[in-house]
């Protein structure tokens, strides 16, 4: 008897951050009813408790995979044994089938007086580039209070005006640098990621550049995730010099010693900028 071989798909899982879950499922499509033994490649940096299972055919099956360290991870090959409900008759495939699936990097929880430099430093930036008044319109809830222009607002029976400036729409948010010697592309993506996610989550904007690339005007959740995906796959390295001079933030990690965090005129280490604690997908606090 000749088993057909049948056919099999791989759901996608979600990228992540480290110590997180998700789940695969493989189905298997065939014209015959058969059992078969499946054997699951899992790369470096995905963990799982089980790579070998039993399942029918047609069918599926599920099981978790922990990531456990950032980068672009694989999923497959797969092999699987096909029996005859009978047990007589078995045949062996080999299905190249690989996914790849994104672990982005530890993202660490940034300190009060972190988050208020990176403010000063927007606000700064923000002032330099509002060089020109163009005109007032009515107050929208989210508009920062400094723009509201409290002189023509109050002949407007508490009605609010929001001053608008030529140029306000050209911002280009905070710029970071990130940079590391060889061997340093985790702690750099640690680093870079945590100051631009804080960022981007305070309803700011920011312009990232890495060794692997750049994500520019970085604002919102579609954004957020372009800049998580860039540290997820960069190596270590470094960018053009004009970038790194005219960063507001530049984050370096040196082959030995800390990491180093410049805020314009100011350096100091990242662990000088963070609690010590993680921060989880949903923005809450894990212990590490």
């Amino acid at each position: 008897m000749r088993l057909p071989k049948p056919d099999i798909t791989r759901s996608q899982p979600a990228p992540g951050f480290p110590g997180e879950t998700r789940s695969v499922t493989l189905s298997f499509e065939g014209t015959h009813t058969a059992s078969a033994s499946v054997e699951e490649g899992v790369s470096e940096g995905l963990a799982t408790n089980h790579t070998r299972f039993e399942t029918s055919v047609p069918g599926t099956l599920t099981y978790d995979v922990e990531y456990t360290r950032r980068g672009e991870h694989e999923l497959g090959p797969v092999t699987v044994a096909v029996r005859d409900m009978f047990g007589l008759f078995e045949r062996t495939f080999e299905y190249p089938l690989t996914t790849k699936t994104l672990v982005y990097p530890r993202l660490e929880d940034l300190s009060d007086d972190a988050r208020h430099a990176l403010n000063l430093l927007f606000d700064e930036m923000a002032v330099v580039t509002r060089q020109e008044f163009d005109n007032l319109r009515e107050y929208v809830p989210g508009d920062p209070l400094r723009d509201i222009h409290w002189k023509t607002s109050a002949k407007r029976d508490g009605d609010l005006l929001v001053a608008e400036f030529i140029g306000e729409a050209e911002e280009d948010g905070l710029s970071i640098v990130a940079e590391g010697d060889a061997g340093k592309a985790d702690e750099m993506a640690c680093a870079a990621a945590s100051v631009a996610a804080y960022i981007i989550d305070a309803g700011l904007a920011c312009d990232v550049t890495a060794p692997g690339g750049r994500v520019s005007r970085a604002r919102g959740d579609t954004q957020r995730n372009r800049v998580l995906t860039l540290f997820a796959q960069t190596p270590a390295g470094r960018v053009a010099t004009t970038r790194r001079e005219l960063a507001d933030v530049h984050i370096f990690v040196p082959s030995e010693g800390e990491t180093t965090v410049r805020l314009r005129d100011r350096e100091v280490t990242f662990t000088d900028l963070t609690r010590g604690t993680a921060v989880a997908a949903d923005g809450g606090r894990v212990e590490p």
